[in-house]
């Protein structure tokens, strides 16, 4: 690939990065392919620190009420899914045999 060709190529490539199209250039003996550049600074930029100690410790302690509290419903919605058709038969027969035993 020949030189200005590749400086072109680059200069698309960039330009899609950037969000706008690369100027449209006429080719003329005097004229020399050139790439333009943008390059932006963020003054006083500081990398994110890790968190406390003390935080960290807190996050994994709501983690672990979460996910105990979670297992604790999970385990009541079965309980209650496993026992409520036996409470049901259990309090079917006592209303009937309650109704037959006063004269029914």
């Amino acid at each position: 690939m020949p030189k200005g060709d590749q400086a072109r190529c680059i200069g698309r490539q960039l330009g899609g990065l950037l969000g706008s199209r690369p100027r449209e250039r006429t080719r003329g003996p005097d004229v020399a392919d050139s790439v333009e550049l943008l390059i932006l600074e963020i003054r006083d930029y500081e990398l994110a620190q890790a968190p406390p100690l003390a935080m960290r410790v807190r996050r994994n302690f709501a983690a672990s009420l979460s996910a105990l509290q979670t297992a604790a419903d999970g385990t009541l919605l079965a309980a209650v899914a496993f026992w409520m058709p036996l409470a049901l038969v259990a309090l079917g027969a006592v209303y009937r045999f309650g109704r037959r035993g006063k004269g029914g």
